[in-house]
């Protein structure tokens, strides 16, 4: 599923996912943040799980297959997972080795 949350490149957008078969469902709404557009896509999912990924963003190749393995490995139901900064083509490190979070990252 896509949801294009208003976005400024539509045209382009729209043009490149033509093609694709009947199991991508595309869902367009106004700009309304990036929430907005999540909650949207949440609502209308019907797979037992949901991953985010914004048009700035980009998946390593086994990231998908891993953490399904990990959340259905120790039974959980909620994931999330640190990410590398990448700013004109140079990784900056992690984002939370650089911004501290509140709790601290545990496993648990």
């Amino acid at each position: 599923m896509l949801v294009n949350g208003g976005s400024p490149d539509t045209e382009q957008f729209e043009q490149a996912i033509q093609g694709y078969d009947q199991r991508l469902i595309y869902l367009a709404q106004k700009n309304q943040g990036p929430s907005a557009a999540r909650n949207t896509g949440i609502r209308a999912a019907h797979a037992k799980y949901v991953a985010c990924l914004d048009s700035n963003d980009v998946f390593l190749p086994e990231h998908l297959a891993r953490l399904l393995s990990h959340l259905e490995t120790n039974g959980l139901d909620l994931a999330y997972c640190d990410v590398h900064i990448k700013k004109q083509g140079v990784l900056g490190g992690q984002k939370v080795e650089r911004q501290a979070q509140n709790p601290p990252v545990t496993f648990e």
